[in-house]
């Protein structure tokens, strides 16, 4: 007998937890537009340094995985080694206690903290948008004491309560000067609540979540706390789930722009009889202030060089980082070759434009006429103290004095008395650095191309991506700071290697830059950094992505078993390989699959079921049964999972349960809600119980 089964979540758009997760990386609020360098001084004007070391200095911008330990060793900062550790940033303090206080208030300085111990900037009553009713839900926050909880109710078709969700938030994440979002915790896995608040605008939905609604189930994963933490203790090859006590230090700290502290501690302890304590250069630890220019900027460009796609270079990770060293030895970042110019190359490509844009301040500054003039001496802290945030009074004259230190008053073609009528304070930036809306709800960038007037375009570059094929090019082939004898050959297997994931990533997430045609050069590419190096999971993943888009399904998961064979517990991997085998009918080798995601992370609701599915195509109803059954538990608005129950009911012939489940679903007001009745109506195995009627539309 032939069943009606309810379609696959979401077909053709495998490795869901994964495209979301990577989402959720660029919603979470940055830490307001600060800078992340440490110095001790006033910083450099056009990027004067006091160290000059210039074989780092040559292979600054291009680093390849083989140099890294020629780059460690090349670097006379003894604290870029890998063995150096951190220490607490309390250490910091006891010798730097200005400069604690005054970073304390930046807003780097209050990235992320325990809601407990955050500064209380919400307003929880009507006044703030409290309660919230939004597409069918409403929102609550409430705050007990030092704890906070957000609740969501799903209103049924007549607005009465069907559904209550509520989580403690545990986590504040952002200053609070643009916004503030809330992570909460399952089993030391995190996630993001639907609920944030806005400076100037109260409670509201959390970015992305208007067009996404994931609830309380959108996963936090580690490339997005990289950014806004100090150090998240992310356990490798899981999604989104962390040691404890997940955090080593919550706030961005001292050490991620100086490096790892511990000799430099060590030196003070000691008492001297060290560099560190003899005149000049102290090589315990950086100071950015002291790096030639690209290296400089390296340490900014950690979470501030935004680019299209971002692949970590092979054998490396974000964490292996150390400032003093090129932030491209750990990470590619590529560009659209065509969004070079003022012109972007497609919606859905950052082209500098800060209606576009959120982050990538880097790029921006890299089409300013000032960097350019200045041949990339123009640096972030040629414009910005990241120990200490000007007070609001006082910003337009600190930055006009920015400005004055290159140019000079006459400069402006504006006659003064005709910039004040406009800015009473004669604001430069109010001009050339003007703050225009972003995709971001209810945030704001400021324009960091600097241009001549609010509406002139930026000078046009242009640039010859490598491979000349490729509609992607590599942001280091976009610095003027880029020594040509430093460049890779074209044959470089690492640059290759780089630039087929980076495609791959592209045709996933942004098909109008990157489309199917470009898969046989690819998959040439991806084959060779296979063969190259048999043991590169990222590669082997980008492979079977490929492979699979072509349609050549049996190679494609022989290549996802092979990451397998050498890491069985990579999340997206398993994922990726239980969706293929499904796609392909082989619903046993599947379950397994799922069934062992599930057990890696039992909070990802896909898995609960695309298990429960794999069990009703094998006809093992009963597993689909207790497996839906835990899913609703654990998942209440998994309409897929109830609507596989109510099938597992009917097979069954447990009617009467089927009605009431059908019924209580028509109460939580699904999406789609006409598509439901349609197939509850259309039922075959209804015909045996002529007796189960249908609830009032």
């Amino acid at each position: 007998m032939s069943h009606s089964m309810p379609p696959a979540a979401n077909p053709g758009k495998r490795r869901i937890p994964v495209r979301i997760a990577s989402i959720g990386l660029g919603i979470l609020f940055a830490c307001g537009f600060a800078y992340l360098i440490w110095m001790r001084t006033n910083p450099p004007r056009q990027g004067e340094s006091t160290l000059s070391n210039p074989q780092v200095a040559r292979t600054a911008t291009i680093a390849k995985p083989g140099d890294w330990s020629s780059l460690v060793q090349a670097s006379p900062y003894r604290n870029v080694h890998p063995d150096v550790a951190y220490v607490s940033d309390a250490s910091c303090a006891e010798c730097h206690s200005d400069i604690a206080a005054s970073y304390a208030k930046h807003p780097m300085g209050r990235s992320l903290s325990p809601v407990g111990v955050a500064e209380i900037i919400e307003n929880f009553t009507a006044e703030g948008r409290l309660p919230l009713t939004l597409d069918g839900h409403a929102y609550q926050v409430r705050r007990d004491g030092d704890r906070q909880f957000h609740r969501e109710t799903r209103l049924s078709p007549t607005g009465k309560e069907a559904l209550v969700t509520e989580f403690e938030a545990v986590y504040a994440v952002g200053s609070g000067r643009t916004g503030r979002s809330y992570l909460i915790e399952r089993d030391g896995h995190l996630f993001m609540s639907p609920m944030t608040w806005y400076a100037d605008h109260g409670w509201d939905l959390s970015p992305g979540y208007e067009v996404n609604d994931s609830h309380f189930n959108r996963p936090v994963v580690a490339e997005c706390l990289f950014c806004h933490a100090n150090r998240a203790l992310h356990v490798e090859g899981t999604a989104n789930q962390y040691e404890p006590p997940i955090f080593a230090g919550h706030a961005i700290g001292c050490q991620r722009c100086h490096g790892p502290g511990e000799l430099h501690v060590a030196a003070r302890e000691n008492g001297g009889g060290d560099e560190a304590v003899a005149a000049g250069p102290d090589f315990t630890i950086v100071n950015p202030a002291h790096l030639e220019p690209p290296l400089r900027e390296s340490v900014c460009q950690q979470c501030h060089l935004g680019g299209l796609v971002r692949v970590e270079t092979r054998g490396r990770q974000r964490e292996d980082f150390r400032p003093g060293l090129p932030w491209s030895a750990v990470e590619a970042v590529f560009l659209p070759a065509a969004s070079t110019d003022s012109t972007p190359a497609a919606s859905d490509a950052p082209a500098g434009e800060p209606a576009d844009r959120f982050v990538g301040h880097v790029e921006q500054m890299h089409q300013s006429g000032c960097y350019t003039g200045s041949m990339g001496k123009l640096g972030c802290i040629s414009c910005h103290d990241p120990h200490q945030l000007p007070e609001e009074a006082a910003k337009a004259e600190y930055y006009r004095r920015r400005c004055l230190d290159c140019h000079g008053e006459a400069d402006c073609q504006l006659p003064q008395d005709e910039r004040r009528a406009q800015q009473a304070d004669d604001s430069c930036i109010a001009c050339h650095m003007p703050r225009a809306s972003t995709r971001i709800q209810h945030a704001a960038a400021t324009d960091h191309r600097i241009p001549r007037s609010p509406t002139a375009p930026p000078p046009r570059r242009t640039t010859v991506p490598s491979p000349t094929w490729s509609p992607l090019i590599a942001f280091d082939a976009f610095s003027l700071t880029q020594d040509p004898s430093s460049a890779p050959a074209a044959n470089d297997p690492d640059q290759s290697r780089n630039i087929a994931i980076a495609l791959m990533m592209a045709m996933s997430r942004h098909p109008k830059v990157a489309d199917r045609s470009l898969l046989p050069q690819t998959i040439g590419l991806l084959r060779q950094a296979v063969e190259h190096d048999p043991s590169d999971a990222p590669a082997r993943e980008s492979l079977a992505f490929a492979l699979e888009r072509s349609r050549d399904f049996s190679p494609a998961l022989r290549h996802l078993e092979d990451v397998l064979q050498r890491q069985p517990r990579r999340e997206t991997t398993l994922a990726a390989t239980a969706s293929m085998l499904a796609s392909a009918g082989q619903w046993s080798a599947a379950a397994e699959r799922w069934d062992r995601a599930r057990k890696l992370n039992p909070w990802i609701a896909r898995y609960w079921y695309e298990l429960a599915r794999c069990y009703a195509q094998l006809g093992r109803w009963s597993d689909c049964a207790a497996t839906c059954i835990e899913a609703v538990e654990r998942f209440p608005d998994s309409f897929g999972a109830r609507q596989l129950l109510i099938e597992s009911q009917l097979v069954a012939g447990r009617f009467g349960d089927a009605q009431r489940e059908y019924e209580r679903m028509l109460e939580l007001n699904p999406p789609k809600v006409e598509s439901v009745q349609r197939w509850w109506d259309d039922h075959p195995l209804r015909q045996q119980s002529p007796s189960l009627g249908r609830p009032p539309r």
